[in-house]
């Protein structure tokens, strides 16, 4: 059986278009920023800087990654906010 060769979308495509009309959408104050990457870019584009946009567009990992950053209020784990406080045995106990 032949195999079909026209074009496919990917999902890495649906992101990437996302992500552009995103950022073309906080250009034009559509949008409002929803991360610290779209602040940023938000920012250098309102200075007059004209930033590439594809420099702001994630891949689909990291976007997920950003997503879960940002739908858990970008905290800390309870354990990784603790100070650390220094044990006095020593890390490697000598013979």
């Amino acid at each position: 059986m032949p195999r079909d060769h026209r074009p496919r979308l990917t999902d890495r495509d649906l992101v990437h278009a996302l992500q552009r009309l995103r950022l073309e959408g906080l250009e034009t104050g559509r949008f409002e920023p929803l991360s610290d990457r779209e602040s940023f870019y938000l920012q250098l584009f309102r200075a007059g800087l004209r930033p590439d946009r594809e420099d702001f567009i994630l891949s689909p990992a990291l976007l997920r990654l950003e997503a879960v950053q940002f739908r858990s209020g970008g905290e800390e784990e309870p354990e990784a906010a603790l100070p650390f406080t220094a044990s006095p045995e020593p890390a490697i106990s000598r013979p």
